[in-house]
């Protein structure tokens, strides 16, 4: 946000805000390791928190990093698009393949009389718990819960919650298999 003044402070605000734009664009297409370990330092101080061992592969792109918090040896696949705009939550030994989507942001489109780009968005929080893989493709929406040790398939679209160690696949993604399965009387043996 620029901050009120003459001209030549918006001017300077505005070559910053450019500058950043820059630094972020020249990072996104660093290859091998140099650009993962330069994306890191990078990042790390513009998220809400970030762990350990995180590693960020090419061309991934942050919206509102500053409301994502990233765990310890987290592995982030080249082509994924993370939109923290409601608050993403990732824990620790989380592994997405490439092109994985985390959008815990919507278009509000209920009034069918305006046009869906007037009618702002609606925010959801995405928390992804402990040792999740979500395999390359796949989507995350806003709200989801992901409980530790679950699998999502690739190219699965997931929007709805996913109990601990649950393997989940498909569009709309529901469950096809346990890494753990709970007792059978259980009732997370459902999808929630």
């Amino acid at each position: 946000m620029t901050p009120p003044g003459g001209p030549l402070k918006r001017f300077f605000w505005g070559c910053l805000e450019e500058w950043e734009s820059w630094k972020r664009g020249m990072l996104l297409h660093l290859p091998g390791k140099l650009g993962v370990k330069l994306r890191y330092h990078f990042y790390r101080r513009r998220f809400a928190s970030c762990g350990r061992g995180v590693v960020i592969f090419q061309n991934v792109r942050f919206e509102c990093p500053e409301k994502l918090h990233v765990g310890d040896h987290v592995e982030i696949g080249s082509g994924s698009v993370i939109s923290a705009g409601g608050v993403i939550r990732i824990g620790n030994h989380v592994g997405m393949g490439p092109g994985v989507g985390l959008w815990s942001v919507n278009h509000v489109f209920s009034d069918p009389e305006r046009p869906f780009l007037e009618q702002g968005y609606e925010y959801g929080e995405i928390t992804i718990g402990n040792d999740v893989w979500l395999g390359s493709g796949s989507i995350v929406k806003a709200g989801v819960r992901i409980g530790p040790g679950a699998i999502v398939s690739g190219g699965s679209v997931l929007a709805k919650s996913l109990p601990p160690f649950s393997i989940a696949g498909g569009n709309p993604a529901r469950i096809v298999g346990w890494r753990k399965a709970p007792p059978a009387n259980d009732p997370m043996r459902e999808n929630p």
